[in-house]
């Protein structure tokens, strides 16, 4: 008797979280997985963008043995408009970030870029040419990255409540011989 009571007295359908609960967990990694990947491709276009201009510049370097003051600015120019900054706090850079060879300084506070020759004088044939670039970007780089901050958010906010942009360098040197 009690069996067929149990089989025509049940109301209720089994539930269906063990069918839907995997199905969710599986959603929620997949999303985890593209927005980490999404965040990582962009630290590399970045790093990408700035590789592909210091190979255009260290080429001009290696034909001219120098860059001519329209190199600079265009080199200058490039930098800015791939969304490179000056500093920490997204200025644009300008001429002025360029300096000597000997006076380049890696952990500095601004942008540097350095290379050999000077606009009127030309590397010789078979000396090492250089190119040296340091720059700042809004992306964070993947050494930055911190699994607590899952936004990898490049800012802040100050005491007042605006929000500030913060910028991380990037460094890139590129050596070859002058073919003047």
């Amino acid at each position: 008797m009690n069996i067929i009571k149990s089989k025509f007295l049940k109301l209720k359908k089994d539930g269906m979280i063990d069918d839907f609960l995997p199905l969710m967990a599986f959603v929620l990694i997949v999303a985890i997985i593209l927005f980490t990947f999404i965040e990582t491709n962009n630290a590399i276009n970045s790093k990408a963008d700035i590789n592909a201009i210091s190979r255009k510049y260290t080429l001009l370097l290696e034909t001219q043995g120098h860059l001519t003051s329209n190199d600079q600015k265009d080199l200058v120019d490039d930098l800015n408009d791939a969304g490179f900054r000056a500093n920490e706090s997204g200025s644009p850079l300008t001429i002025s970030a360029i300096r000597n060879k000997d006076n380049f300084n890696e952990n500095a506070n601004t942008a540097q870029i350095s290379y050999s020759g000077d606009s009127n004088n030309s590397v010789g044939y078979g000396q090492p040419v250089a190119l040296q670039i340091k720059v700042f970007t809004d992306v964070k780089m993947l050494s930055e990255a911190n699994i607590f901050n899952p936004t990898m958010d490049t800012g802040y906010y100050d005491e007042s409540g605006n929000y500030v942009k913060k910028y991380s360098p990037i460094v890139v040197k590129y050596h070859s011989t002058s073919k003047e």
